[in-house]
């Protein structure tokens, strides 16, 4: 199991953190015996898997037909994903500024917002690789190219 994060809404749980109480807490999510040794009002936090944060990176230059390949793999692994209840981040550089092109992609909506944009990039013979970019944060990197590998 992962880090842990405090659960939206609360809930039962086996995992909890001790906290002082907040207004608006609820009356149920208070521990009363160690309120009445402590002489303020303690809530039991309920603890849940922290996700970790997935990032889909391709590379927009090549053969049109290499990157048609890959924005169809995108489409795929970010369906996937959807369906699994998973927030993503897909990037890529743009082909001709190099400006870094990200999008959380949280529902369908946003997923054809982000392939959209992808789409209306051009699509040069030869660019730079956002592989070649730093890992940047804790998120999980994969990295979709031509071949139909995946790079972690």
């Amino acid at each position: 199991m992962g880090p842990l994060r405090p659960r939206p809404g609360g809930g039962p749980g086996e995992d909890y953190d001790l906290r002082p109480y907040r207004a608006g807490d609820p009356v149920t999510t208070i521990h009363w015996k160690l309120s009445s040794k402590r002489d303020e009002l303690v809530v039991r936090e309920t603890l849940e898997p922290r996700q970790e944060g997935l990032i889909l990176t391709f590379d927009h230059f090549g053969a049109w037909d290499e990157v048609d390949g890959v924005l169809d793999r995108l489409l795929t692994w970010s369906s996937a994903l959807l369906d699994q209840g998973r927030n993503h981040t897909v990037a890529w550089l743009h082909p001709e500024t190099g400006e870094l092109r990200q999008f959380l992609v949280a529902d369908r909506r946003t997923l054809d917002r982000c392939l959209s944009a992808a789409l209306s990039d051009p699509t040069p013979p030869t660019g730079r690789s956002i592989r070649a970019e730093g890992a940047g944060g804790k998120e999980r990197r994969f990295h979709l190219m031509p071949n139909g590998e995946v790079a972690v």
